[in-house]
């Protein structure tokens, strides 16, 4: 398995010209300005939604890839703010789910498991099985609102209004190129209930 920042991208460009942002939270290199989720922030807020809800072993469902995209913080916030010791909340995530749902149900069953957040979507079908699951009692996503599913993620249009404003402060500020300390704006997600 890839360490957790292995995901980087390196642009050679004329920088010295340009008053430049980061949309995300991927390695980039040169450091520029940037603006993005902040994915700790929205799985802690999740975890609290599901405790509220009386989970009090939720389950975490994560997507490698935006793992070690996003530096593990999912997998921490979820870890950190579970109900259960970090022992115990470690068994209690993974990533991806088996294709068959009897692999699934026999996780949920083992883990003893009474919600579920989703760092990615889930597929229509797993949803609605889900849903028919008398223990599970609430279902999270960090992405895209879905009926049946709460919501907890940050809209695209407010990360690259975010964006913008911070590109048009440089261009006020008269400042272009790589800048000396790069800011980082991290914007909190909105919880979304769709019926």
């Amino acid at each position: 398995s890839s360490p957790v920042h292995a995901i980087k991208a390196t642009v050679q460009w004329s920088w010295a010209h340009f008053s430049c942002v980061l949309i995300g939270n991927s390695e980039f290199d040169p450091p520029l300005h940037r603006v993005g989720e902040n994915n700790y922030r929205i799985m802690w807020m999740a975890m609290d939604r599901l405790r509220e809800s009386g989970c009090l072993r939720p389950a975490g469902v994560l997507f490698e890839p935006h793992h070690r995209r996003h530096h593990g913080v999912h997998r921490a916030a979820f870890v950190e703010n579970h109900p259960l010791s970090a022992e115990q909340a470690l068994g209690l995530v993974r990533f991806g789910l088996p294709a068959r749902r009897a692999e699934v149900a026999r996780w949920l069953t083992e883990t003893k498991a009474d919600g579920v957040v989703f760092g990615m979507n889930p597929p229509d079908e797993t949803i609605e099985w889900l849903q028919t699951l008398p223990r599970i009692k609430r279902i999270v996503s960090l992405d895209t609102p879905k009926p049946g599913v709460s919501c907890l993620r940050v809209a695209p249009q407010m990360i690259a209004a975010s964006a913008v404003d911070m590109v048009m402060a440089q261009l006020h500020r008269n400042e272009r190129g790589m800048p000396g300390n790069p800011t980082t704006l991290l914007l909190e997600g909105e919880w979304t209930e769709v019926a």
